[in-house]
């Protein structure tokens, strides 16, 4: 059976207790109606467990663990096809930060994003 929380409407008196899900009020010590409560939400950030043995949890919000995967996967495979696709020129190429010249001057393909660099 699950646990609910039941309010008195005269004394204000609130209490948990088990009781089936088609009890909807119970009697008070004081003699009145105690009424079922809808269920109080402490934490608005669900998590659920992937991994139980690693503890891994899945967050509600994943979008910057999103962004932070397409980030990734674009420095690491679709800038090395646009630079050797030979559509850019090399001005652009090191304007958008996708290549760098060496001291020695070899031209070297970033397959890392800015932040990780």
């Amino acid at each position: 059976m699950p646990k609910y929380r039941f309010i008195c409407s005269s004394c204000e008196r609130e209490i948990l207790i088990r009781k089936s899900s088609s009890t909807k009020t119970i009697k008070c010590a004081c003699g009145a109606d105690m009424d079922r409560q809808m269920p109080r939400l402490n934490d608005t950030t669900t998590t659920e467990t992937v991994d139980p043995y690693m503890g891994v949890k899945w967050q509600q919000d994943q979008r910057e663990q999103l962004k932070a995967r397409k980030e990734d996967h674009f420095w690491r495979h679709e800038v090395p096809r646009l630079v050797s696709s030979g559509k850019y020129e090399l001005a652009t190429l090191i304007e958008n930060g996708w290549v760098t010249i060496t001291d020695d001057g070899k031209i070297e393909i970033q397959d890392k994003p800015p932040s990780k660099r």
